[in-house]
């Protein structure tokens, strides 16, 4: 995610170069599929600091899986974001982000 020209999440590369975070998923969603994988879809973002940073949630933890692979659906996810979004108020979500952490947990189940 770009606020401006600054990076806020997504890989630092050397040389003064770097990456959005939405291309490197591209980037890495394109590579996986050369080797016979996918990324899963999720249901919600997964990252967010609290409402009293200035950025907003992000989806930045990706699961990344061999294509063959059945998962269970969640929606139409195959992966449940649990944590801090499960929460309908700010002061709830702060709490679980400084409880646990500013990632949520990523949830999934296999088929068989």
């Amino acid at each position: 995610m770009f606020l401006g020209d600054l990076n806020v999440m997504g890989m630092q590369y050397p040389f003064n170069k770097s990456i959005r975070s939405d291309i490197e998923h591209k980037k890495l969603s394109i590579e996986a599929q050369k080797i016979g994988m996918k990324c899963l879809v999720k249901n919600n973002p997964t990252w967010w600091k609290g409402p009293e940073y200035r950025l907003p949630p992000a989806d930045l933890d990706q699961v990344f899986a061999s294509s063959n692979i059945k998962f269970r659906k969640f929606s139409n996810a195959e992966v449940d974001v649990r944590g801090w979004v499960n929460f309908d108020t700010d002061s709830d979500k702060v709490k679980w982000i400084k409880s646990y952490s500013d990632h949520s947990l990523l949830y999934l189940e296999i088929l068989k």
